[in-house]
């Protein structure tokens, strides 16, 4: 039996939920994820393993922006 992915992940990384932030939020709510992220240290942000195919492109876009420092 395999560990949840979540189980070895360690304090250095971190992803961003797809269903609630990434497919049904706005830029603004990934950006926020991903800067809290990076404020608390976090070196490695992405989204969870299966981004849905509806994913708006804006909101994975967010993620690039926030840890390039654009916000």
């Amino acid at each position: 039996m395999m560990d949840h992915p979540r189980a070895t992940m360690t304090p250095r990384e971190r992803d961003i939920n797809n269903p609630d932030v990434l497919y049904a939020g706005k830029p603004e709510d990934v950006r926020k994820k991903v800067i809290e992220a990076v404020q608390a240290g976090v070196q490695f942000v992405g989204p969870e393993c299966a981004v849905p195919l509806r994913t708006p492109n804006a909101n994975l876009k967010a993620i690039v922006e926030a840890v390039s420092g654009r916000w």
